[in-house]
């Protein structure tokens, strides 16, 4: 029989797939867990109960799915937009804003079907928001409380190819408003003409000068008649021609999906008719893409056009700016748009499509995490990792869900980064689960967590509450990143979605009574009190509460406050959940081989942790005892002290070949695990 002392002082390689449990030769099974659920694995090793969720606002409607989008200004000016049916609302500095006393609300035409199909880029105060099935459209802030939303109003351009049939465009005047007569139908709208969707797009006329003109579809009256708005140049004549083009986006034609801002344009692709064409706007005017001079003469800084050339339809689902390339995601693979000369900016004569790789990518916005760009494949269930490798002169896309598929399972649908203090990828998995990824290149992290919020979603509390949408902003104070959620709840007998943030991780530096370690919470600071208020939203909800840094026990919420046993001038309340974590089965102390199989017991476990308060441990969730953390000769009157060190624990387990440490926290307090070692004996056969 062989006697070990293993310990396992690292966990960044987070909750791996159990078709992993057989490879414990992988360095990934060494600093692996078997379950890491509500805690954060840390890219220093430890691992750290996450923090409690911030209660802010009820959305505005309960009853459907609402989205929580970023908008940030700057690192002081940062806001997270409520984004539901044909509305939007914004939260700053952990509050909603008002005017009034009434939220601050924009009327938009988005729908709730939508919502997680909009796709926005940013300058400054501008935010770009695109769709297929809306025009284009600019969000803009012009303090706090004034914000507003219009179509952009694009000049010249994007136009579809010159017309090569033999089908003229006559015009009815020079100037202002004039009627559009065609000859034929054919090469508009694949030969069946105009029609009334086609009203708002724009055409691109040549005059008999050899001058182009451009002009907006104002009325339709038949297939071959329309009136439009002349916006450019005075025509010098009417005479018919076939040189013309029209507008690549309309209601009939659909608009595009997704932009990036690249090289000091701004890149527009996909849609309904154009799924592979990317359109970039002349250089440092954004909705400017004049393609020529009104004479024809093309200079570098006029607007681009590139189709990807692929052998089968490939519908773009993202843009991403890079310093090797415009990136475009598509649903066959994943490409690189740069200058055909290295070194080179674009522009029309320099410009080139490349497929980069060939795995396919979701209708999710990409991540840029450091150097690389991280973004789902098309089935939502692989995290893939885009970056150039120098060797290659090209990208690679490993998989980082790799080790963890498992965590994946069902579909992610939302992506957030969180850069400050940890660099974690924050996702939604389609069943509500909030996904963590720790991830950190330079030190090769990637550890995976699972966080399931407190609360439940169903009258019976059976299925556990769901997060819909994630965000990340930086704080008020521009320190750290926050990750905000939408969380949908059934409370008081009603669906509810709430607005929350992440409390800030622990810090060394604070106090047990600022431990907050409740979900929805709110916290009470003022005179001493046994009546607590407030808290309506958890109407009818049992509350756990942790009073001057010590638990209280649990309380029933009714009339939207309750009544504490012992007064308090600091408290936080609200809905509790488990953190657990669980090793893996070690594989050391066999004198024949590996351990792995053979029977084992633990007798001892010694445990190293951080600023920790109260948790259980033991072989499995149904033989937990009660950790003791406190010592002798603390005061009992007073919450228990945070504890660092090492704590020696009694093992009563019997010989098994799958022998675990699984430790939890069920209080709402901290807890941070740095090292784990088990003392056994293992039975070679």
């Amino acid at each position: 029989m062989a006697k070990s002392a293993p310990i396992q002082g690292n966990f960044n390689g987070g909750e791996v797939s159990p078709l992993l449990y057989g490879r414990p030769d992988l360095d990934k099974y060494k600093t692996g867990l078997q379950t890491c659920e509500n805690f954060v694995a840390l890219v220093q090793g430890p691992v750290e109960r996450r923090p409690g969720t911030h209660h802010i606002v009820a959305v505005k409607t309960s009853a459907t799915a609402t989205r929580a989008v970023r908008f940030e200004f700057s690192t002081t000016q940062a806001y997270i937009l409520e984004v539901g049916n044909q509305y939007m609302r914004f939260i700053k500095d952990h509050g909603q804003i008002e005017s009034g006393g009434s939220p601050v609300e924009l009327a938009t035409t988005y729908l709730t079907a939508d919502l997680f199909d909009l796709k926005f880029s940013q300058s400054a105060d501008v935010l770009y928001i695109t769709h297929p099935n809306y025009p284009p459209r600019k969000l803009q802030r012009t303090s706090h409380i004034a914000w507003t939303i219009a179509d952009i109003d694009f000049l010249d351009g994007p136009y579809f190819n010159v017309n090569v049939e033999t089908t003229t465009l006559t015009l009815g005047g020079t100037t202002g408003s004039v009627s559009v007569t065609a000859s034929a139908i054919t090469h508009i709208n694949s030969g069946t003409g105009f029609q009334t969707a086609d009203i708002g797009r724009l055409i691109r006329w040549k005059d008999a000068a050899a001058n182009w003109t451009w002009l907006e579809i104002t009325a339709r009256t038949s297939t071959t008649i329309v009136t439009a708005l002349i916006r450019g140049a005075d025509a010098s004549a009417t005479t018919a021609t076939t040189d013309w083009r029209l507008g690549i986006w309309s209601t009939q034609t659909g608009y595009p999906a997704c932009s990036s801002f690249h090289q000091d344009r701004l890149a527009f692709g996909g849609g309904v008719d154009t799924t592979q064409r990317v359109n970039l706007s002349r250089t440092g005017d954004f909705e400017n893409h004049a393609p020529t001079d009104p004479d024809g003469t093309v200079v570098d800084d006029h607007g681009l056009t590139v189709t990807l050339s692929a052998d089968n339809v490939n519908a773009i689902r993202w843009l991403a700016d890079d310093e090797k390339g415009l990136l475009a995601g598509t649903v066959g693979g994943e490409w690189v748009i740069r200058p055909t000369e290295t070194g080179g900016i674009l522009t029309p004569s320099n410009i080139q499509a490349k497929r980069s790789s060939a795995y396919g990518s979701a209708n999710l916005s990409p991540l840029r995490a450091g150097r690389a760009l991280l973004f789902m494949q098309r089935a939502k269930r692989k995290l893939r990792e885009l970056a150039y490798v120098f060797e290659d002169d090209g990208f690679r896309a490993p998989d980082l869900s790799l080790i963890s598929e498992h965590v994946t399972r069902g579909g992610i649908i939302e992506l957030a980064y969180q850069a400050e203090p940890q660099s974690i990828v924050w996702m939604v998995r389609a069943d509500g689960t909030l996904v963590g990824l720790t991830y950190d290149r330079n030190q090769q992290v990637v550890g995976w967590h699972r966080h399931v919020v407190g609360g439940y979603s169903d009258s019976g509390k059976t299925v556990q509450a769901k997060v819909e949408s994630v965000a990340s902003i930086p704080n008020p104070t521009g320190t750290a990143d926050e990750i905000y959620i939408v969380v949908n709840r059934y409370i008081n007998g009603a669906t509810v979605r709430f607005i929350e943030y992440l409390e800030p991780y622990w810090d060394a530096t604070n106090a047990i009574a600022d431990a907050f370690y409740v979900d929805s919470g709110l916290t009470y600071s003022g005179g001493s009190t046994l009546t607590l208020t407030g808290l309506a939203h958890l109407e009818g909800e049992v509350v756990s509460v942790l009073s001057e840094g010590a638990t209280h026990p649990p309380v029933t919420v009714a009339s939207g406050q309750i009544t504490l046993t012992i007064a308090t001038t600091k408290a936080h309340v609200g809905l509790a959940y488990t953190s657990d974590l669980e090793t893996l089965r070690p594989d050391s102390g066999a004198k024949d081989g590996t351990a792995q199989g053979k029977f084992a017991r633990m007798h001892r476990v010694i445990v190293r942790f951080f600023q920790t308060v109260g948790g259980k441990i033991g072989p499995d969730a149904s033989n937990l005892e009660t950790l003791v953390l406190r010592e002798g000769g603390d005061p009992m009157d007073t919450a228990v002290p945070l504890f660092s060190g090492d704590t020696e624990v009694e093992w009563d387990a019997e010989y098994s070949s799958d022998a675990h440490v699984m430790i939890r926290q069920d209080q709402p307090l901290p807890m941070t695990v740095q090292a784990i070692m088990p003392q056994m004996n293992t039975q070679d056969r």
